[in-house]
């Protein structure tokens, strides 16, 4: 069969409520897995993910300035007992990223898992290959290391 014989799965449709760079966001995650791979059930984790991803950028960049202006130690401060303490927006980071390691985990859209799944695709084309071959004799001289080799006349 060939790919567009398929039948064309839906991409998850944002909310209306966001704004133009949540919009951008969602899009992005949305579209860099597979139609279907989100469903409506979805949808306020991902809006979660998104705020969670823009925090971040801006957290990090307000880390990233007062670095560039005060220095490292401009992240912690000292308390009345002269303990050293990190800055409340640098834990609150620290927090946020594990919250949205945790959603990513639960969305299964972590890299580890792009990965499986492109080795888990790449395993099924080589045994149809591999099946082809042992059904048609005459396409064994088509398959080199498991691959079909393409012929452009």
């Amino acid at each position: 069969m060939y790919a567009e014989n398929q039948p064309r799965g839906q991409y998850l449709k944002p909310p209306e409520h966001l704004s133009i760079e949540e919009f951008t966001v969602f899009q992005q995650i949305v579209r860099s897995n597979l139609p279907d791979h989100f469903n409506e059930a979805h949808l306020h984790l991902l809006v979660r993910y998104v705020d969670l991803v823009l925090e971040l950028r801006r957290l990090g960049e307000w880390q990233s300035k007062i670095i560039a202006e005060q220095g490292v130690e401009a992240l912690f401060y000292e308390t009345d007992t002269g303990q050293k303490k990190e800055h409340p927006s640098w834990a609150r980071m620290q927090h946020m990223s594990s919250e949205m390691q945790a959603l990513a985990s639960t969305l299964k859209i972590l890299p580890d898992r792009v990965k499986a799944t492109e080795a888990r695709k790449a395993a099924v084309r080589r045994k149809r290959l591999d099946e082809m071959a042992e059904e048609n004799p005459d396409t064994k001289g088509l398959l080199y290391n498991g691959e079909a080799t393409r012929f452009d006349a």
